[in-house]
């Protein structure tokens, strides 16, 4: 049986990741905590989707827009930074991302953040 792994890098840990907030990071870091809190709903997301990825890992790229009331305006896939695609995947992980509480942004903006999420599949 296989152990399903995720790990979640911040952009803050990753020279690689540039978070594209208007404000800075401050309100960056903020929405990267709220995301990194649902690391194990992405772990179900890879895990019942295992059989479709077959054997799929490595980091995919999801882009969040967050507004002044705090709410979602946009989770989408970004295909061209990421290791793989699966639409199944992809779909379970937005779903999810429409369903978690996000940080306001200052009034009047909002705030734009790249994140990473590393799926990898290991043996017990």
């Amino acid at each position: 049986m296989k152990k399903i792994l995720l790990f979640v890098v911040a952009a803050v840990f990753s020279s690689s990741v540039q978070a594209q907030g208007i404000e800075g990071d401050a309100e960056n870091g903020q929405l990267r905590s709220a995301i990194a809190v649902h690391t194990s709903e992405m772990r179900v997301c890879y895990r019942e989707n295992q059989k479709a990825l077959k054997g799929a890992q490595g980091k995919v790229f999801y882009q969040f827009e967050v507004n002044d009331k705090g709410e979602l305006l946009k989770v989408e896939f970004s295909p061209k930074k990421s290791a793989f695609k699966n639409d199944i995947l992809n779909a379970c992980i937005v779903e999810k991302a429409k369903t978690w509480t996000y940080p306001a942004a200052p009034a009047g903006k909002t705030v734009k953040v790249l994140f990473p999420f590393t799926f990898k599949a290991s043996k017990e």
